[in-house]
């Protein structure tokens, strides 16, 4: 991912927020973090996970299987990590949602390493 200082960036399927602290790093104090996730006890591990990290820069978003909830017209790139109920029919309404939440230029990065 080509991440730059001040940037919103997603991390949808969050999980436990695994990603968090390097896409902090990445973009820097001034960055906005979306942690999304459609389980609430794993946003909460992501919760405590930022807070051990003292990411004070981070927005948790209780998503759903066909939409991630994403402020409309705010993210500047979109990492999607082994989140693989996505895949098959989810994926329409995901990228409905994409297409609504992006900014012209953004990025959007997926990656499933496991097939199910």
């Amino acid at each position: 991912m080509q991440l730059r200082a001040g940037m919103t960036v997603a991390d949808v399927g969050t999980g436990v927020g695994c990603m968090l602290p390097f896409l902090a790093a990445a973009v820097g104090p001034t960055c906005r973090l979306i942690a999304e996730d459609n389980f609430p006890d794993s946003l909460e591990q992501a919760r405590a996970r930022a807070a051990k990290n003292g990411l004070t820069n981070v927005d948790f978003v209780l998503g759903a299987e066909t939409d991630p909830k994403l402020p409309a017209g705010k993210v500047d790139a979109v990492l999607v990590l082994d989140t693989y109920h996505l895949k098959g029919v989810e994926a329409a309404g995901f990228k409905l949602a994409w297409q609504r939440a992006h900014i012209p230029g953004s990025q959007y990065i997926a990656c499933f390493t496991k097939s199910r």
